[in-house]
């Protein structure tokens, strides 16, 4: 304890400031983990099932959605628009003739109201979603509802669609049964807090490690100060180091 009452201001800032984003995201880590559930758009649905209904819910840049999925249906809702309901069937028939996959496919079709507008194949990736493929085998140009900002979604000729609001894939994932993840690692944790007491060291033994240094090209090394130089050089790095440590925990809530 001596010798951090003994450190200048700017070391105690910067031990201050590691501290901080320890402390911060270790309870960002501590919220985060334990939320498990389908994982769309970076983003993690937590699913919640009554009456044969499963509701997978988060919330998504300040806007409340949810997907209502139930034997042969989703609903995506947000805030107060809905989309859906998509009707889903499995088809043995829809898989592409000639897929590399067609052995490990499942053949299925999505239907908005009376309009089929997906047929194929769908197989499944290593990380527990699906790829999907047409039923002539080319990739089918899906997007997301969670991508319109609008509230009214038109075609290139002004009209009002719904159509194009499908997500092909996250009907897929979640009519079949959807892996469960959840964000971030306590491995990652535990590497960002070994890397901050690393830096925490580096700051609280800066005159020693300046020393060390010299020891290997001068005599008389143990008299030696710092320049002014020198302590610009410490303070930058000191600051790259921070920045780094924030980088690294939002990097390990990626995991």
């Amino acid at each position: 304890m001596d010798r951090i009452r003994k450190l200048d201001k700017y070391q105690k800032t910067f031990l201050l400031a590691l501290t901080v984003i320890t402390v911060v995201y270790t309870v960002i880590y501590a919220v985060t983990i334990p939320r498990v559930g389908y994982l769309y758009h970076e983003t993690v649905f937590v699913p919640e099932v009554a009456d044969g209904t499963t509701v997978y819910s988060a919330d998504y840049h300040g806007r409340k959605c949810r997907f209502t999925v139930s034997d042969d249906t989703v609903v995506f809702e947000k805030d107060s628009l809905k989309y859906g309901p998509y009707y889903f069937r499995e088809d043995p028939t829809a898989i592409p003739n000639g897929s590399g996959f067609a052995e490990i496919m499942k053949g299925l079709e999505v239907r908005y109201n009376d309009k089929v507008i997906f047929r194929g194949g769908a197989v499944k990736v290593s990380d527990g979603q699906y790829w999907v493929y047409n039923e002539d085998g080319t990739v089918p140009v899906s997007s997301s509802p969670l991508d319109e900002q609008d509230e009214v979604i038109v075609d290139e000729h002004g009209k009002v669609i719904d159509e194009n609001t499908l997500f092909v894939c996250g009907i897929t994932d979640l009519m079949l049964g959807p892996e469960l993840r959840h964000k971030g690692s306590w491995t990652a944790w535990l590497g960002c807090l070994a890397y901050c007491a690393a830096v925490a060291a580096i700051v609280i033994f800066a005159d020693e490690i300046f020393r060390w240094n010299l020891s290997f090209m001068i005599k008389n090394h143990e008299k030696a100060q710092p320049s002014d130089w020198e302590i610009t050089w410490r303070h930058l790095a000191w600051a790259l180091f921070t920045i780094m440590a924030v980088y690294l925990f939002n990097l390990g809530l990626k995991l």
